[in-house]
């Protein structure tokens, strides 16, 4: 006691500050090992600590750049994320805040209010995670999103659609179970999955991609500024979606409408350029096929033709040379040696 009053009131509060913030920190496992980059507090499993150098860049100008787009500055940095990274996706519970448990699928997850980001290297079927900076930055957009409409709710298609838009180059892998989806359901729709995502990895999916796609669309109507505007209203207090219309002059049903109209039309054009595409693909591939099969008969019928010549180009090769006009020995010169050839037990010999 006597010690906190000797550096004062203020050099108290900072110290009793740093003991709540370390109590309140998590405390990382004895092999682990912590790095701090960028904006990110990394706890690494032993053997892994490379990583970090890896995550470099999503930690750094990439964050940065998705807490912009979405209106969050630099508010994140004053306390890095932690980011607990496991080997095995079992392992993501135990490194979870208390009482979480993830989704079977789940490889990630992300917890605003802690600051927390829990990722796994490897894949439920066993699999390296061949994309972590991707996913990483995944987690980073929720905890972005989540600060820039300040904690309040918004729908679970609006979170993971700007996840997947920011953290991946492209989206065109999750057309497919969409594309699936679609032509079975014509009841799809981003609305059904306001509240939470379906618990199995298929249906999942569809989730992601209708999400993903349907937050692209937003984003062709009004770009990210748009999608700034949004989260702002919703930040401010006012009902989702009536921010919605206001931002975009549509109702979300009127949206989603639009959204589908879009996605037939897309669907119907690529369906068309893929069947005429595989079909002159898949001759050009026959084509080639058949051209390296001809090439390589008549190499390999070149090659037997010249095996075969051989032995009628040597005998060829003694009647020419016995046949050949002998030169004139002048008088007192020694006659040219001979090199007249015979075929004995199917070797030629020189005649001396």
């Amino acid at each position: 006691m006597r010690s906190l009053l000797q550096i004062g009131p203020i050099g108290a509060a900072v110290l009793v500050a740093v003991a709540l913030w370390l109590s309140a920190a998590p405390v990382a496992a004895a092999a682990d090992v912590v790095r701090t980059v960028g904006h990110c507090r990394l706890v690494l499993p032993a053997g892994h600590e490379g990583l970090a150098d890896g995550l470099a860049d999503v930690c750094g100008p990439r964050a940065a750049r998705l807490f912009a787009q979405l209106g969050v500055g630099e508010a994140l940095a004053v306390r890095p994320v932690e980011v607990r990274i496991v080997e095995e996706p079992r392992q993501l519970d135990g490194r979870a805040p208390a009482g979480v448990r993830l989704p079977d699928w789940s490889q990630a997850a992300a917890f605003a209010e802690q600051g927390v980001v829990v990722l796994a290297l490897h894949r439920r079927d066993g699999g390296p995670l061949l994309d972590v900076s991707e996913t990483l930055a995944h987690e980073l957009s929720h905890l972005a999103l989540r600060a820039a409409v300040r904690g309040r709710p918004v729908p679970r298609w609006l979170a993971e659609g700007v996840a997947v838009q920011q953290s991946e180059l492209t989206s065109f892998f999750r057309l497919y179970p969409l594309r699936a989806r679609l032509g079975t359901d014509s009841r799809i729709r981003p609305s059904l999955y306001a509240r939470q995502f379906p618990a199995h990895a298929t249906e999942a999916l569809v989730a992601y991609a209708v999400s993903a796609d349907f937050v692209g669309h937003l984003l062709r109507e009004k770009g990210w500024e748009g999608m700034r505007r949004l989260l702002a209203g919703v930040g401010a207090g006012r009902p989702f979606e009536q921010t919605l219309l206001a931002t975009y002059g549509a109702s979300l049903a009127r949206l989603e409408r639009d959204w589908r109209d879009r996605l037939d039309r897309q669907f119907d054009f690529v369906t068309i350029i893929a069947s005429s595409t595989l079909v002159w693909g898949l001759a050009t591939v026959l084509f080639l096929a058949a051209f390296v099969t001809v090439r390589n008969r008549q190499r390999r019928r070149l090659a037997e033709m010249e095996r075969e010549e051989a032995p009628l180009e040597q005998v060829i090769d003694v009647v020419q040379a016995i046949r050949r006009p002998r030169t004139p020995v002048a008088p007192g010169a020694s006659p040219p040696p001979s090199r007249s050839k015979v075929l004995v037990d199917g070797r030629f010999h020189t005649l001396h």
